[in-house]
């Protein structure tokens, strides 16, 4: 009788310390799944970034094209019916709607000035205007979905 006691507590014992293992491996992999989970969204971020900003250096080369053609319509001679700058004035178009397709927003320069984005190149007293509000663009500035590419050069009131 003795002997089945002791072989009892023995199990009970085992027994108990095999729960308190299970219980240990069940937090452990309760925490690798968290974990994993975890893992899981950061990447999806990251793709969903990489998709989003993959055409960033693409756009940054074509919008000094953009620019041009935007210099060329203002500059070009005063004409009722010209046909040339109908076709200048399509592709701009064009061009205008791929960026946007892809994300690309111009940066507002009205109001007040936002080191996010703008760079103030000049400054300028004006007593009839607060300091930091803008007075003119210099070079127009570019968002990429949230994120700013290439900040607007304005001229600021100081």
């Amino acid at each position: 009788m003795i002997r089945k006691t002791k072989e009892i507590d023995k199990l009970q014992k085992q027994l108990k310390q095999a729960k308190k293992q299970a219980q240990k491996h069940l937090e452990g992999w309760k925490r690798a799944q968290a974990d994993f989970i975890n893992y899981k969204k950061q990447q999806e971020k990251r793709l969903r970034e990489l998709i989003e900003y993959a055409n960033e250096g693409l756009i940054l080369e074509i919008l000094p094209i953009v620019e041009g053609f935007e210099r060329a319509i203002q500059e070009a001679p005063e004409q009722e019916d010209s046909v040339w700058l109908e076709g200048v004035k399509k592709i701009k178009q064009s061009l205008d709607g791929l960026l946007r397709e892809k994300g690309l927003e111009r940066i507002e320069t009205k109001g007040i000035f936002n080191h996010e984005l703008h760079e103030a190149v000049e400054r300028e007293a004006i007593k009839k205007l607060k300091p930091g509000t803008i007075i003119k663009e210099l070079a127009p500035g570019y968002k990429l979905g949230r994120r700013v590419i290439r900040p607007a050069k304005v001229k600021v009131a100081k």
